[in-house]
């Protein structure tokens, strides 16, 4: 006959162990975010386009149709061809450096309107973008303050009509929800 009473203590405490170690790797995947579910982006048709002209220069950034966008969750990336062969990188979040515009400070892009409607003013980031809302980065000088271009670099960038590229991030998701290319000049 054999002994086989050590078996069952030993198999025992192998399937206590088991059990902590996975029960550990699962603390620390929700701990650590990512056993976390993904918010889905956005579905939404934005155009991005320059207006005006002259002191009133401005780019329109036109919700088409699709989802609402919390403009908190939204990033956008642009890069301006300059005349010169550099590139201008600028990037805008809800947490971006807050400019003056008509007296007051607010994020880009600043002025928003619905369906034609007067604009009102509501910091980037606050806003939800809904179809049909336009927001603008407003005149000359604070479409220069959202792309990182001094009043001159950005006049010079509009007579020789140089190239922007505009890159709509969806932040919690970390996917690219819309990409424009369009030529800098006035209309």
């Amino acid at each position: 006959m054999r002994d086989d009473s050590a078996v069952s203590p030993v198999v025992g405490t192998m399937i206590l162990l088991t059990v902590v170690v996975v029960l550990a790797a699962l603390l620390a995947a929700f701990a650590s975010g990512v056993a976390e579910e993904q918010k889905p982006a956005p579905s939404a048709e934005i155009a991005v386009y320059p207006a005006g002209r002259g002191g009133a220069f401005a780019l329109l950034f036109e919700h088409r149709g699709g989802d609402a966008v919390k403009t908190e969750d939204i990033k956008i990336k642009t890069w301006v061809h300059l005349p010169d062969g550099r590139m201008k990188e600028a990037t805008h979040a809800s947490l971006s450096d807050t400019v003056a515009y008509a007296g007051e400070d607010l994020r880009l892009p600043c002025s928003w309107s619905r369906n034609g409607s007067d604009p009102y003013r509501e910091n980037f980031g606050d806003a939800v973008w809904l179809p049909g809302t336009v927001a603008t980065t407003g005149n000359l000088e604070t479409t220069g303050d959202f792309l990182g271009l001094e009043s001159g670099d950005l006049k010079r960038c509009i007579e020789k009509e140089a190239v922007l590229e505009v890159k709509i991030f969806h932040l919690p998701s970390g996917t690219l929800v819309q990409t424009s290319t369009i030529l800098m000049k006035e209309g």
